[in-house]
């Protein structure tokens, strides 16, 4: 029998710890928004039980992605909005369907790894638009390792890649971040190291990564760093200068986040913050993000950030949280 070192005893006893005084914060529900499931007849036993990729859209809709049961080929989108929901076949673009996103005039844009012949995280990855009548609009090479598709309401595709895609020296997964017209055409691309969090709205982008001290704001072509610390896994919500980290950290050490672990004790913990003179800064009290019924959230879900917006998808459910419904501002 081997028993745990006196240095990982401490380590975990401190994470115990964390966690322990990030469970006694105010807890603050998140709002359940809508069901992405499918209606049992529409199921059937042909379609998974969740889907297998949300994307949330830039008009307040969302397109759910599933894939058909017996793993065979083709896949089926749910596209949830304010005032309709529809279900839309997908053609056969691809081996693996890995980000999905709505577009305007019953498009969708999908991120698609061709697995085949490649590892799936070195692979070439293609960005796709499909037609309102499932068929192939355009298709433009995206780079290997993309980890994030938003859109904005004019159809503009902000593509995010983790460390694997800037090894591989691709000219847009290098550089971490990038964006293509609504054309597919004339891709820009800023710097972002192994990216963490992504905000998109129509005008201010915001994204940082995992081994990055900064967030980076982009509005009108050009790129301000705010200095953040080292930080881990998050998402940023922004309204001006008022802004929420959720799930990370500020000011700490890169041993803190990476070796000891600190802001995996705080995944669910919202802080605010105020992002001025080229700096982020706490500014009062943090909270605990819940589900709705109280509970835990759960580790299987996502978030997507919308400017002011927090999106969070676990198995069907769709839940919403504003900054403003936030006690500190």
């Amino acid at each position: 029998m081997t028993f745990p070192s006196e240095r990982k005893q401490q380590r975990d006893a401190a994470a115990l710890a964390r966690r322990l005084e990030s469970l006694q914060l105010p807890a603050v529900p998140l709002r359940r928004h809508a069901d992405l499931g499918l209606p049992m007849q529409e199921r059937g036993g042909r379609w998974g039980r969740n889907p297998s990729a949300v994307g949330i859209g830039a008009r307040e809709d969302a397109a759910a992605l599933y894939r058909r049961a017996d793993g065979s080929d083709g896949a089926l989108v749910r596209h949830v909005a304010p005032d309709s929901t529809e279900e839309r076949l997908l053609p056969t673009v691809g081996d693996l369907l890995t980000a999905v996103q709505p577009l305007s005039g019953g498009r969708t844009a999908v991120l698609v790894q061709d697995t085949r012949n490649a590892d799936p995280q070195t692979c070439a990855t293609a960005l796709t638009l499909i037609g309102a009548d499932g068929l192939e609009l355009a298709t433009a090479e995206a780079g290997p390792d993309t980890v994030a598709l938003l859109a904005t309401t004019d159809d503009r595709l902000w593509v995010g890649y983790g460390d694997i895609g800037h090894y591989a020296h691709h000219p847009l997964a290098w550089q971490g971040l990038a964006v293509f017209d609504p054309q597919l055409m004339a891709p820009r691309a800023w710097r972002v190291s192994d990216l963490a969090l992504l905000n998109v709205s129509d005008d201010v982008v915001h994204a940082s990564g995992y081994s990055d001290e900064t967030v980076l704001r982009i509005a009108g072509g050009a790129a301000q760093p705010f200095a953040a610390g080292w930080q881990t896994y998050s998402t940023l919500l922004v309204d001006g200068d008022r802004a929420v980290l959720v799930g990370g950290t500020l000011g700490l050490s890169y041993d803190d986040v990476y070796v000891r672990g600190a802001a995996l004790q705080a995944w669910d913990v919202a802080v605010p913050i105020a992002m001025q003179d080229g700096a982020m800064h706490p500014v009062g009290p943090a909270v605990r993000l819940v589900a709705p019924d109280g509970a835990e959230l759960p580790r299987r879900r996502s978030w997507t950030a919308r400017g002011p917006h927090l999106h969070v998808v676990a198995g069907r459910e769709w839940w919403r949280l504003d900054l403003d419904n936030l006690p500190f501002h």
